[in-house]
């Protein structure tokens, strides 16, 4: 099933799933945190046409921590096992963030920590 795009706060979203997960990153507790939609891309592999790059789907800035966050509606989906080791991968390539993987549950997100 292909995903459908969906805007709010005022972004374009590629996923009703990734537009719910904004809605909750907005309603995290107060503070000096914020949240950006697919702000960076990261170079895993090589350069240019022959590369491969990875864009996470959220960076969220803390006070003290930058985290990144692929937001999916099920890792089962086609494609999320190769987003999945995408996320590994910049999880070691770049160990100085805090990397997530995120989807759906019943009564909220299921948040996995990817460490190097």
């Amino acid at each position: 099933m292909k995903a459908r795009p969906k805007t709010a706060h005022g972004v374009d979203f590629r996923s009703t799933t990734e537009a719910n997960f904004a809605a909750y990153l907005e309603g995290r507790k107060p503070g000096n945190h914020r949240w950006y939609y697919e702000p960076v891309k990261f170079q895993l592999v090589g350069r240019g046409k022959s590369g491969v790059a990875y864009t996470p789907d959220f960076m969220v800035v803390d006070e003290d921590r930058i985290s990144f966050y692929e937001v999916k509606g099920s890792w089962r989906a086609r494609g999320a096992s190769s987003t999945r080791k995408s996320l590994k991968m910049a999880a070691a390539l770049y160990p100085m963030f805090y990397w997530y993987g995120v989807n759906p549950v019943k009564k909220g997100w299921h948040i996995e920590e990817f460490v190097p």
